[in-house]
């Protein structure tokens, strides 16, 4: 029997932790194991070139590594980089645009993490790309300099209200299997 490959979408948070080594916080091991499965063929993994904007040089604190394209290059196509297009641009405008509400609470999307969900969704729709997981760790816990913004593990939660229309462009969002890297079997060290 041949293992399929999954496929596996990361938002910028879990390449900054692992190249930030941030174990105190979040499962660094979880996902050095990702990558090394992805290394050998076991999963391929997606992320938006937005990442290379946000994983900044110096937040790389694993030296051996050097730049983030080195890593990249490392991989050797094992992480593919997606540009956002013009189609992607507007769907992460309307998903922008939705009145986010949960109970009394009212949030906004981030211009990245929008662009960051629509660029999965369009792998998936577009590109006919089974994504399994869309691997991040917001959670809605951190607060950036327009607020608390929409978490996207519980994006579903902060829909109270919507429309119809408002509902069909936050469906493809919704659909999505969204989780922390958090490996299902974990190696033992």
């Amino acid at each position: 029997m041949v293992d399929e490959v999954s496929h596996l979408f990361w938002d910028s948070c879990v390449f900054y932790a692992f190249l930030n080594d941030e174990r105190t916080s979040y499962d660094v091991d979880s996902i050095a194991q990702y990558i090394q499965e992805a290394k050998n063929g076991k999963h391929r993994i997606y992320a938006s070139t937005l990442v290379l904007a946000e994983v900044t040089p110096n937040a790389i604190a694993k030296t051996e590594i050097g730049s983030f394209q080195d890593f990249i290059d490392d991989l050797q196509g094992a992480v593919v980089l997606m540009t956002p297009t013009p189609n992607i641009m507007y769907r992460a405008a309307r998903l922008k645009d939705l009145p986010y509400k949960k109970g009394n609470g009212r949030r906004r999307l981030s211009t990245v993490d929008a662009i960051m969900l629509a660029t999965c969704v369009d792998l998936r729709d577009a590109h006919g790309v089974r994504v399994d997981l869309f691997h991040t760790f917001d959670d809605g816990k951190k607060r950036g300099p327009e607020g608390k913004m929409v978490p996207l593990i519980s994006f579903e939660d902060w829909c109270d209200g919507f429309t119809h229309e408002h509902q069909l462009v936050a469906k493809p969002v919704v659909e999505l299997n969204r989780r922390k890297p958090i490996h299902p079997n974990p190696q033992l060290v």
